[in-house]
């Protein structure tokens, strides 16, 4: 158990990747969770920002995951988008102010690789139950997810058809019981509503 709070510990250093800022939310656009951007680079394509890559916003300290759903160019340095799990004007307008960062590139050749070699290989955590700090049953873990400077956990919940990005690491963890297969975490305010 020390070990994998160890290795949770070391996550940063594990992953190895860097996150560039971007884009700024300017404010809110309909009522469906679109956003406008300004985007701080001279055109979008400088930057590969497209649906297969995540964009990340800071909470609480921590990036947290968003995809993107829907893109368009409005003027020239500044995008309409609209993120999945962020579908009421309510929750896009808590995003604005925040800056919108990407993964930089790695260059070729460079992989992200989880250090295996004292045998607590994070993916054990996979299959585990996912408690809230009041004993709230949230769903279980489905997939792990090492991104720059945040490892997440992908949890299922029975409510939902969307898995359910949540950031994992040791200031937000609780307890593990590796016994029950239990996490039990202490989650930002507002995380279970997306």
């Amino acid at each position: 158990m020390r070990d994998l709070q160890k290795h949770l510990n070391n996550s940063n250093s594990l992953i190895g990747r860097t996150l560039i800022p971007v884009a700024k939310v300017l404010r809110s656009f309909g009522t469906e969770g679109r956003v406008i951007l300004k985007y701080n680079l001279p055109r979008p394509e400088d930057e590969n920002l497209d649906r297969k890559r995540p964009v990340f916003i800071f909470f609480d300290g921590l990036p947290v995951p968003f995809f993107i759903e829907d893109v368009n160019t409005k003027g020239s340095q500044q995008l309409l988008i609209k993120f999945e799990g962020i579908n009421t004007q309510k929750f896009a307008e808590e995003i604005v102010g925040e800056t919108v960062y990407i993964e930089k590139i790695q260059k070729k050749g460079s992989k992200v690789k989880v250090d295996k070699n004292n045998g607590d290989d994070i993916t054990k955590m996979i299959g585990f139950k996912v408690f809230d700090s009041h004993e709230q049953y949230i769903g279980i873990i489905q997939n792990i997810y090492p991104y720059p400077n945040n490892l997440c956990i992908g949890v299922h919940r029975e409510d939902k058809e969307d898995e359910l990005l949540l950031p994992f690491n040791e200031e937000l963890i609780i307890s593990i019981d590796e016994t029950r297969k239990k996490a039990v975490l202490n989650l930002p305010k507002g995380i279970l509503d997306l």
